[in-house]
């Protein structure tokens, strides 16, 4: 009988040092970083009666899509005529705003920013070098929205250029312009 109550007693102490043992205070939740830079914003747009979610980041330089001025809610050939929730003037050229600045000798280069689109109706061909296809020089493709920039920079980096007063044999010139996975793009027929 000692012996079990022997055993008792040790177990209580056990059980007493083990409840007074210090615990280490609780983890505090980390505390989120604050962005140091431009944040990703997303939004919906709905394309022919289809939600899809975009997102951008807004003050990065880069023209990304969605970041120009696209409808909120397009619907086989007709869109709304906002610019959406991801419209940046920041990173996105306006008719506005002066064309890049080019070195001499140095053509503008066609970007995929320049050619986002969503229908072939959003895709525009233009001249793609100084001459274009009426005076022996090539067609490239644009968004509707980028064309007025595109313009003004060909008329800057062309200024002293002469062209050959001959058609062009190149395909771009009877190629169409299509939109292909969001891309203007030349497709020869």
């Amino acid at each position: 009988m000692k012996r079990i109550l022997l055993i008792g007693l040790i177990l209580i102490l056990l059980l007493l040092i083990s409840c007074k043992t210090p615990q280490p205070p609780p983890a505090q939740p980390e505390q989120p970083q604050q962005p140091t830079g431009p944040a990703e914003q997303c939004a919906n747009y709905t394309r022919n009666g289809i939600l899809e979610s975009h997102c951008a980041t807004c003050g990065n330089s880069i023209c990304e899509p969605f970041e120009s001025c696209t409808a909120s809610t397009c619907n086989v050939m007709t869109c709304t005529t906002d610019c959406g929730q991801l419209y940046c003037t920041k990173d996105c050229p306006t008719e506005e705003q002066e064309p890049p600045q080019l070195q001499p000798g140095t053509m503008p280069e066609m970007t995929a920013t320049l050619r986002t689109c969503h229908f072939d109706s959003d895709c525009v061909k233009v001249n793609a070098d100084c001459c274009g296809c009426a005076m022996g020089g090539k067609a490239g493709t644009l968004s509707k929205d980028s064309q007025p920039v595109w313009e003004k920079t060909l008329k800057q980096k062309c200024v002293d250029v002469a062209c050959t007063a001959v058609l062009s044999n190149d395909w771009s010139c009877t190629a169409d312009a299509k939109c292909i996975k969001n891309k203007c793009t030349l497709v020869k027929e």
